[in-house]
Formats: structure tokens, C-alpha cells, sequence
């Protein structure tokens, strides 16, 4: 394959859509799911593959579902910020109108052997209905050819984590989970059966979204004892992330 200027690909990777077919009365409606975070208030991160298309939008949080809009995109960087109503919030589930979000950390400081952890929803629809926590390491600063916009990281991703927030030990956003390496495919050309190799944009392009909007951006996380356990991100942090549902 070749990338928007021209060049070869050594490796192919795919974004993570888990697609689930419904059929309606009158025409074929095609659903997907993912997982968005909170960054605001009113304001929701998760993967542009995501949303892509959409007819409609929805943010799933416990047994609330509301309507979001897309806000911005930044599809070169698989970005993009959904906007809630927050006058729709009020007598809605506590899991969602009383939602902590996320304060972005910095990613330029993180290092390859950090410890971190994603939270997100895979295999909507077949796991379970609360978020996922996963645990790992950024294997590596850099992704793909060297590509700087991501890290490779080694918590294990399924279908639906596309969107899932990347955390560093205090709580802070350090990217944004969104692809991962197409296995088959790798087997097929190298003989070679990838393991645990997936990517997560850095939180630097999240950052520079948000600044672009009339949001005011979260106030610093709960801080989680150190060193941090995955029950202690998932107590902490699980309410701050949302199922997206997208309908095209």
C-alpha cells in the first residue's frame, strides 16, 4: 500500500471498526461502536474512524443515551470532539451528568517502558456492558516507519477500543488508542504472527483540538495512590468514558 504522498508501505495496519449489521423496516442501517472520553463538560474525545459518516451520533453512559454532534475532526491524525448538549444533562444518570473528564498530560515526557492503561468498551454487544480496563507499556515512541504521532504500545486491543483513552500512571490522558496491526495480513507476507502491537496518537494533537473550541478544559484529575494499580484507573477513571454508538 501507499500512504497520501506516494510512498510504500513496508507494513499494513487497520483501524479497529467494530461493525454490527441491523436491519431495519424500510432500509439496511449499518451500526458501529466505539469509545469517547471526556475532556470538558461538554465535550467528548474519541477516533475521526469512528464517527466517520454518521447519520447519528450517540453517547452511552450506564442506561443514558444522548445525541452528539461532531464538533471538530482532525482526520490525518484519526482525531475527532464531539459536543453534548449540557442542558440535556440535567436528570439524566448520575454516570453520565455527573461524569468526571480527563486532563490531558503531556506526551512529550513519556518514555518507551512507561507503564499505562487504556479503558474503553471492546466487542460491544458480545463483553460486558461496563468498561474494559487494559494494562501494558509504551514499547515504543515512535510508530510505523518511525512515524512520531503515535506510540506503540502493547495493551491488548479488540474491535470497539477504538477512541479509549491512553492513561499514564496519575491519571492523564497521554493518547488516544487507535489502530493496531493487521495480523492476517502480516502472516500472510512476513510468516510472522504479530502480538500485542497497536498505537495510540499522542495527546499533543488532542491538546491542540480542544484549544480550538470555547470549552474550558478539565481541572486536574483525581490523582490515584501511586504506584497505580488497574483497579485503582478503573475505580477512578471508568465513569469519564463513554460507549459510542454510530449509526450510517
Amino acid at each position: 500500500l501507499s500512504d497520501r504522498f506516494g510512498r510504500q508501505q513496508r507494513t499494513t495496519f487497520v483501524r479497529n471498526y467494530p461493525k454490527t449489521a441491523n436491519t431495519g423496516s424500510l432500509r439496511q442501517q449499518e451500526d458501529s461502536t466505539g469509545t469517547g472520553f471526556f475532556v470538558a463538560s461538554d465535550l467528548i474525545a474519541t477516533n475521526w474512524h469512528v464517527v466517520k459518516e454518521a447519520r447519528r451520533i450517540s453517547v452511552i453512559g450506564g442506561s443514558t443515551e444522548l445525541k452528539a454532534d461532531l464538533l471538530l475532526k482532525d482526520a490525518q491524525n484519526d482525531l475527532a470532539l464531539l459536543r453534548i448538549d449540557p442542558s440535556k444533562l440535567h436528570g439524566v444518570a448520575s454516570t453520565v451528568e455527573d461524569a468526571p473528564c480527563f486532563s490531558i498530560g503531556n506526551s512529550d515526557e513519556v518514555k518507551s517502558g512507561d507503564a499505562v492503561f487504556a479503558i474503553g468498551y471492546p466487542l460491544s454487544g458480545l463483553l460486558a456492558t461496563s468498561p474494559s480496563i487494559g494494562q501494558g507499556l509504551v514499547s515504543n515512541v515512535l510508530g510505523i516507519d518511525n512515524d512520531p504521532r503515535v506510540f506503540q504500545i502493547s495493551i491488548p486491543i479488540q474491535a470497539g477500543n477504538s477512541g479509549s483513552p491512553l492513561l499514564n500512571q496519575s491519571g492523564r490522558v497521554i493518547g488516544v488508542v487507535t489502530s493496531t496491526l493487521n495480523n492476517k495480513k502480516m502472516l500472510r507476507t512476513t510468516g510472522v504472527f504479530p502480538q500485542n502491537v497497536n498505537f495510540a496518537v499522542k495527546s499533543s494533537y488532542l491538546k491542540s483540538m480542544i484549544s480550538m473550541t470555547s470549552s474550558s478544559p478539565c481541572t486536574e484529575s483525581n490523582q490515584v495512590k501511586q504506584p497505580a494499580t488497574a483497579r485503582d484507573m478503573q475505580d477512578a477513571y471508568a465513569s469519564n468514558v463513554v460507549l459510542i454508538k454510530v449509526s450510517r
